[in-house]
Order: C-alpha cells, then sequence, then structure tokens
C-alpha cells in the first residue's frame, strides 16, 4: 500500500486527456500493482468498501454520495465490485 500511495501521490496538475491512450507494459505493471494494493482482501475485484479506504488514505475522503458515483462509473458491467479490467479503463 505504502509503494502505490507513493506512486499515485506523484501525479499532480491538469488531468490531461488520454482518450484512445493505450498503456506501455512497465505501466500496465503499475496498475496491477496498485490494484493489488487496493484489493484488501485479495478477492481480485475492488468493492465500495476498499475504494473508500484508499480514497481516504490518499487524503480524498467521500461522502456516500461521492463514493456510489466515483464506483459506478468505475463499474462498467454493474455487477458491485471492479475488475483489473474495468480498474485499469478508469486508470487510463
Amino acid at each position: 500500500v505504502t509503494s502505490a500511495l507513493a506512486y499515485v501521490s506523484t501525479y499532480g496538475g491538469p488531468v490531461p486527456d488520454k482518450a484512445g491512450a493505450s498503456l506501455r507494459s512497465a505501466t500496465f505493471r503499475d496498475i496491477i500493482d496498485i490494484f493489488k494494493a487496493i484489493d484488501e482482501d485479495g478477492s481480485g475485484f475492488l468493492d465500495r468498501t476498499e475504494v473508500e479506504h484508499a480514497a481516504g488514505k490518499l487524503g480524498f475522503p467521500m461522502s456516500k454520495e461521492e463514493l456510489d458515483e466515483a464506483f459506478d462509473v468505475m463499474d462498467k458491467s454493474g455487477d458491485g465490485r471492479v475488475s483489473l479490467e474495468e480498474f485499469e479503463e478508469w486508470w487510463n
């Protein structure tokens, strides 16, 4: 978790338009590492509680409404959990 938090904290400034961007192999490895750090129970999926914990640890505590909105953006399939593929798509 510590390395994931350190990695994420290196980003700042305006958010670039990444439409059509693709991940390089090293970057994809970083996303896998971050995903695993957030996946507290090791299920291979992120649930609302894990996303809430990660946001709080990164200094972005969310209200229930904010969490629901953010989670729904990540959970493209609507099955109540975020897969690595959904997380990658959201991240990219």
